[in-house]
């Protein structure tokens, strides 16, 4: 494997990221980030890690972006910011570290200019995103459609805020896999090739 190459996965809501991504880096015998990200940005920023969450959700749910940019705390900065700065400050952290991977939070923007990155983006069919939605995270049936929507237009909107990229544009990305149409193995093996053939 490259030296210190960091492989960021974006994804839309219901594609099993968090799957692909913890396979790959135990394929690839480098460190997977996460949900710890919550840890870390809690100690470097001294909010709570349950805080943290909550907001995450929060802007999911699309109450901190667009029109009214969140509350207001001290120093006029909004939750949102303050919760992005904390988990910048530790993707930026975890980068010096070396290789691993890396789920959402916009760690494809927020390292592209420094970092050696594989940028993969994971999509598939509304349909069986709502499928997975409902059977794999729970969500209840008569509201499966509405958060595959809200989530993905919230990320849509988090990404615009945080970078001058788009979301979920191919040009933005090194890979973007189908996972409608591959099983997370077959993703882990493809991702894992595609660094054997990259060039040095």
């Amino acid at each position: 494997m490259h030296n210190d190459l960091i492989i960021t996965i974006s994804r839309e809501y219901g594609c099993g990221a968090r799957h692909v991504g913890e396979r790959l880096a135990k394929k690839l015998g480098i460190p997977y980030y996460d949900a710890h990200i919550i840890e870390m940005a809690a100690e470097l920023s001294g909010l709570a890690p349950d805080f943290i969450k909550r907001t995450e959700q929060r802007q999911t749910g699309g109450l901190f972006f667009g029109g009214a940019g969140g509350s207001i705390i001290s120093g006029g900065t909004s939750l949102a910011d303050q919760v992005y700065l904390a988990q910048f400050t530790a993707i930026r952290e975890i980068a010096e570290k070396g290789s691993c991977v890396i789920v959402g939070r916009c760690a494809d923007a927020i390292l592209r200019e420094d970092y050696r990155l594989l940028r993969v983006f994971l999509h598939a069919d509304f349909d069986q995103r709502v499928k997975r939605a409902i059977e794999v995270y729970g969500v209840e049936p008569d509201k499966a459609e509405k958060m595959v929507k809200d989530t993905d237009r919230a990320r849509t909107r988090h990404y615009k805020h945080y970078s001058d990229l788009k979301w979920g544009v191919a040009d933005n990305y090194d890979i973007c896999m189908d996972m409608g149409t591959f099983t997370f193995d077959g993703a882990v093996q493809i991702l894992a090739d595609s660094i054997n053939m990259m060039n040095k």
